[in-house]
């Protein structure tokens, strides 16, 4: 569905040399600003979801399960994001573990998202 939307041509403007940056196709927007977008979002939750994993000693009574959490398939993000591979710095050997560089996954997709979604806004 996504691929058909992002190959889908609308006969709204196209971006021709031209053409004003703000002139755009629901194509580009949707392969460009959309999906940065979301992914800004899924990246904050992915950090959201490792912070309440991380944190769950200090409340005992706090039910937490995230939306990603899926007991009939048995997927379980959260068990994901507790895994060695979830901070990949240090996973690859670039920092020491438990640096202050040693951050989840979700920063690193917040800060590629925002890049290009401000390479998207910007032309």
């Amino acid at each position: 569905f996504f691929y058909y939307l992002s190959k889908t041509s609308f006969n709204l403007p196209i971006q021709h040399s031209n053409a004003s940056p703000s002139a755009m196709t629901i194509s580009s927007f949707f392969n460009n600003g959309f999906l940065s977008v979301l992914g800004i979002l899924l990246s904050a939750y992915s950090i959201y979801v490792e912070y309440r994993v991380e944190h769950k000693a200090e409340n005992p009574d706090d039910v937490f399960t995230a939306l990603c959490d899926i007991e009939a398939i048995g997927a379980s993000c959260s068990t994901v994001f507790s895994l060695p591979e979830a901070k990949m710095l240090s996973f690859f050997g670039l920092v020491p573990h438990g640096s202050i560089l040693d951050i989840p996954n979700g920063y690193l997709g917040i800060a590629f998202y925002a890049l290009s979604l401000t390479r998207y806004v910007t032309g």
